[in-house]
């Protein structure tokens, strides 16, 4: 009885991971693309930088913050999105570069 709970659980935590999407943003040209990220809390945020030029992912939303530090050219990072709401995000090293996610339960 005990290992069919426990394997009910564990089949849970699986369902929910399984529905959990990717959202690619690529960082070039001075802009994220797209610069407008609809998303489900689990969801994760794929940043690449397309560009020959350093990037950097900050949002400072109230209960959002993150700082994803500097992106050289080529390179990824990522962002779990951990609970429902909007947030901004620009880039500290180009001060025209936004972007806006929505996030949704």
């Amino acid at each position: 009885m005990r290992a069919a709970i426990l394997l009910g659980m564990a089949g849970t935590v699986l369902a929910s991971a399984s529905h959990a999407g990717e959202h690619r943003i690529g960082m070039a040209g001075m802009a994220y693309a797209p610069a407008m990220i609809e998303a489900k809390v689990g969801d994760t945020l794929v940043f690449v930088n397309d560009d020959t030029e350093a990037h950097n992912v900050l949002t400072a939303t109230v209960g959002f913050s993150t700082d994803l530090g500097k992106q050289d050219p080529g390179s990824e990072t990522s962002l779990t999105l951990r609970k429902s709401g909007a947030f901004d995000l620009e880039c500290v090293i180009h001060e025209e570069m936004h972007a806006r996610v929505v996030v949704r339960p």
